[in-house]
């Protein structure tokens, strides 16, 4: 075989193998790029620090406030945009996830917090939600917080906390209960 032959022959041996080795490393990078990504549940640690309620005698539902302090675990700021989040509730009844966050739901709940939680720093975030009142209730018995406790413990029976996932960044936020032990949730009544 004359020289230029196996030169010919060499060169396009070596443009396959580098035609081969840079499809096999697109395909990699390609496959790595849309595989399932695992959530963070480290990023954004939530402890439960209180709950607030507010009565509107003239309307149909009252307003639950569960606050929680999230701490950012990360090197960077981290921007709270309620819009990435979906939340839910975790259902006492088999531990489950649910956009129904109990019995009488009056609207969407939602996520409410500062504009960003800054890096190694914490927060306070709202989870903020709604439930009708019975409907034979008059205005006194709406504005009467005895009243409203005991239908809001039934609601709180149900829940054992919430999860809030951030899509775009992949973050799990776990907000645990801090209610189950409190004597009036744990009566039945």
């Amino acid at each position: 075989m004359t020289t230029w032959k196996r030169l010919v022959l060499i060169s396009a041996g070596f443009g396959a193998g580098f035609a081969i080795c840079a499809f096999v490393i697109a395909g990699v990078i390609y496959w790595y790029s849309i595989r399932p990504k695992p959530w963070n549940k480290n990023a954004l640690k939530a402890t439960f620090s209180t709950m607030e309620f507010d009565t509107r005698p003239r309307e149909a539902s009252y307003k639950v406030d569960f606050l929680y302090d999230v701490e950012n675990t990360t090197e960077q700021n981290y921007d709270l945009n309620s819009s990435n989040f979906t939340l839910f509730a975790v259902l006492a009844e088999g531990n489950t996830l649910s956009k129904e966050f109990g019995h009488y739901q009056a609207e969407d709940p939602r996520l409410d917090g500062p504009a960003f939680i800054p890096a190694h720093g914490k927060a306070r975030v709202h989870v903020l939600v709604a439930y009708t009142y019975p409907s034979d209730w008059t205005s006194e018995q709406k504005n009467d917080g005895k009243k409203v406790v005991t239908a809001l413990n039934y609601r709180l029976r149900e829940l054992t906390g919430f999860v809030a996932y951030d899509q775009p960044n992949h973050y799990e936020i776990d907000m645990p209960e801090g209610w189950r032990n409190w004597d009036d949730v744990k009566k039945k009544d």
